[in-house]
């Protein structure tokens, strides 16, 4: 399962992060439209509740390799999707103090490719 799960996440930030990279996302409107939208600041929590529980269900490892990181977004989605459902005057504050899209693009790809390189690793 553990190859399962990076490899998952590799296709994912990488995805996602060359798509912030390139411009075809946006990550300023779509904080933006969170923030000012009830319905979609629901999603937002009950999908990043919902992946958190997923991943601790499956990497809730606190040994000081790969499955670490794993285990703190893990961690981080849970309670992000807590405090977005239960706080979103908080998740406001915090959002808007999120980091350029370009700099997120280049660290959700270098996870990426991080997550690419253990799954590789592993699965030999």
């Amino acid at each position: 399962m553990s190859v399962l799960v990076l490899k998952i996440m590799a296709a994912i930030y990488i995805t996602v992060g060359v798509a912030v990279w390139s411009g075809s996302i946006d990550l300023k409107k779509i904080r933006e439209r969170i923030i000012e939208d009830e319905a979609l600041r629901l999603i937002a929590g009950v999908i990043g509740l919902t992946v958190g529980i997923v991943l601790l269900s499956y990497h809730n490892v606190w040994h000081w390799e790969w499955s670490l990181l794993v285990t703190l977004i893990g961690w981080g989605m849970g309670l992000g999707g807590i405090v977005t459902l239960l706080f979103p005057k908080l998740f406001s504050h915090t959002a808007q103090k999120l980091p350029a899209p370009k700099v997120t693009a280049v660290v959700m790809t270098g996870l990426g490719f991080f997550f690419g390189y253990a799954a590789l690793s592993l699965s030999v």
